[in-house]
């Protein structure tokens, strides 16, 4: 599955993501040290096997760097928005698949370098014909609590005045199974798992796509405040607005 992940992105985010480990934590060494890790079910980007373990293409990427650099990982299974409040709580260390934005740039500490790219995409059944967005007109749509497909389908439906009835589900495969038992009339998804499973539920892609994003790694924000201006390394505190804003917190 690593294949998947463009080689230079996958370098610039190792060399990166390690940077921030290293100077983040008091200790001189993560070796000793328990890396929390939260995990919520997002085949195949991320998830865990029967023993527990990282699966998927950013769980896989995780665990070659602990191997690498002789990191212990500790998987702790979440919906997504529970780990979102687990990472803001300290209760976890890191959360591998997140997209940025300005809000979550508030309380979490993001890298430079994206892991991924990716976009988002409204799934139908194959005999339903929304094609625009004005089309979600008294439409039931399953979307992800928490989610930045739940906030970005919210500003926009409010903007145009479009009248949306929200099921709120905790994972795309619940979204995907409530369309398939006809619970939902459409579901918010991020292309891959969406492409991925779509026709293992009946349903096919609509025409709107909406809100390319770049997925991160995210440390919680206590890590770097151990950080001082002096041993801030230069990858971390001047390359990017979002490394300066995180910084400064």
């Amino acid at each position: 599955m690593l294949r998947n992940v463009d080689g230079r992105a996958r370098q610039a985010v190792y060399q990166g993501f390690l940077m921030v480990v290293l100077f983040g934590m008091a200790s001189p060494t993560l070796a000793a040290e328990m890396l929390r890790v939260g995990v919520y079910h997002n085949p195949p980007k991320l998830f865990t096997d029967d023993q527990g373990q990282l699966r998927g293409v950013l769980g896989e990427l995780l665990s070659a760097m602990a191997l690498k650099e002789q990191w212990q990982l500790e998987s702790v299974s979440c919906d997504f928005q529970q780990c979102l409040t687990l990472l803001e709580q300290d209760a976890i260390d890191l959360l591998p698949d997140l997209a940025w934005s300005e809000e979550r740039a508030q309380r979490f500490a993001f890298h430079a370098e994206p892991v991924m790219h990716s976009w988002s995409q409204l799934y139908q059944p194959s005999d339903s014909r929304v094609e625009a967005i004005l089309d979600l007109e008294q439409q039931r749509v399953a979307v992800v609590e928490g989610s930045i497909q739940q906030s970005y389908l919210l500003t926009v439906t409010q903007r145009f005045d479009i009248d949306v009835m929200w099921l709120p589900v905790d994972s795309f495969a619940a979204g995907f199974q409530a369309v398939a038992l006809g619970d939902a009339d459409l579901v918010a998804s991020n292309h891959l798992f969406g492409d991925w499973r779509a026709n293992d539920y009946g349903l096919r892609e609509t025409p709107i796509i909406f809100q390319p994003s770049r997925l991160f790694m995210p440390l919680r924000l206590a890590w770097t405040a151990t950080f001082s201006s002096a041993s801030t390394p230069p990858w971390w505190s001047g390359k990017t607005t979002l490394l300066r804003r995180t910084t400064r917190r």
